[in-house]
């Protein structure tokens, strides 16, 4: 699938946010969907409010999930707080694709102009909503699968590099001298296997290239997105069982990982935002910055420059400054430098060696062993994929 990069300037965010919460968790047509706070503006459960984030029911922790939920909702608010736009937030019922188009249908109704989906959980409704809908923008963030033919002219199917930030973490991962490694993911689903899978192509990048060997990846399906004492009764057993780092991307679960790890003193790789506070074990996080992709396509609807990016998925990674390692003042690193990262970075971003352009990324929901069979002989490192 053809993918368009392009480097997307940094803005500078003012965090003026005037907060109206009105209809706060109130129903909203039925079994259609839920209602959020409104913000910047005077609406009541969604009434009046012209932008629209639909956030997936398996999202449990709504829109406080501290990491790519609560990242998007902000940056949404601070944009329409500057633009006097108002927003809101609904969460569908369920995960299928009739409760995404339901609750597009509610905000719609409720005078919404932009639809802003994301996850895979919106893919199937995006393939079909916009056409219905031409008069209203869409946006799908972390929905890939998209056929060319199936991306509206009013649609903006967005990617992020989330296995970009992963690969950065597997390298310094290898940087700071870990041989047993762990992954625990909540889904067997593209968008999360973006982080286990370019995770697993850094520490393999950086095997060969450093020729270390007897580097082991263990990877784990919670099948679960919410904190729970199955996950962390299983970390805190990897740790036991001589695991070094876990890297987590169980969203929800990401708490019960870092619970297990604070409890066993070990170190934990977190996923989407700086976990650094949530526990002093951690010691750098994958960040995806979504505030600047928020932004931008928020201007660009009212702006004029919106468009469906000529029928393809967008990408964009490390060589926009969206895909990073935590900030490095929160990063707990004992071995692996800054001038390291620094050059890392770069021959990510000036794809070094195809280090960008040549990694695997799952744009179907495939497991670990497909992965395995498609690094073929350049995978040095031993992968045990742990039902």
């Amino acid at each position: 699938m053809k993918r368009t990069r392009i480097l997307i300037p940094l803005l500078a965010l003012v965090l003026c946010v005037s907060m109206a919460a009105c209809g706060g968790n109130s129903s909203g047509g039925g079994d259609a969907g839920t209602s959020g706070g409104d913000t910047a503006g005077t609406s009541s459960g969604g009434s009046g409010a012209e932008i629209a984030f639909i956030i997936p029911a398996n999202q449990e922790l709504g829109i406080n999930d501290k990491g790519w939920i609560q990242n998007i909702w902000t940056a949404m608010s601070d944009w329409s707080a500057e633009n006097g736009k108002v927003c809101t937030y609904y969460q569908t019922v369920d995960d299928s694709k009739q409760s995404h188009i339901d609750t597009y249908d509610l905000a719609i109704q409720n005078g919404a102009k932009v639809i802003y989906g994301c996850g895979n959980e919106c893919l199937e409704a995006m393939r079909t909503a916009p056409w219905d809908y031409p008069d209203v923008s869409f946006i799908s963030l972390e929905a890939t699968g998209f056929a060319p033919d199936e991306i509206a002219p009013n649609l903006r199917a967005i990617c992020t590099g989330q296995q970009e930030s992963a690969w950065l973490a597997g390298v310094a991962a290898v940087g700071e001298g870990y041989t047993d490694l762990g992954i625990i993911s909540c889904w067997d689903i593209p968008p999360i296997n973006q982080w286990c899978w370019g995770y697993i192509q850094g520490v393999n990048y950086a095997a060969k290239r450093d020729g270390i060997e007897g580097i082991t990846v263990r990877h784990h399906y919670a099948n679960s997105a919410s904190a729970n004492p199955e996950t962390q009764a299983l970390a805190a057993a990897w740790y036991v069982d001589g695991v070094e780092c876990i890297q987590c991307n169980a969203a929800g679960g990401n708490n019960s990982i870092i619970a297990a790890a604070t409890a066993a003193n070990k170190p934990v790789f977190g996923a989407d935002a700086d976990l650094a506070k949530e526990g002093p074990t951690v010691i750098t996080s994958m960040v995806v910055d979504r505030t600047v992709v928020t932004y931008d396509v928020l201007t660009s609807i009212y702006d004029g420059t919106f468009d469906n990016n000529g029928g393809e998925e967008f990408w964009v990674g490390a060589a926009a400054g969206i895909s990073r390692l935590s900030p490095w003042e929160s990063n707990r690193f004992e071995n692996y430098t800054f001038e390291q990262y620094q050059e890392d970075i770069a021959a990510l971003a000036n794809d070094t060696e195809q280090c960008r352009t040549g990694m695997i990324t799952p744009d179907d929901a495939v497991d670990i062993y497909a992965l395995q069979e498609q690094m073929g002989d350049n995978l040095v490192i031993t992968i045990n994929h742990i039902i």
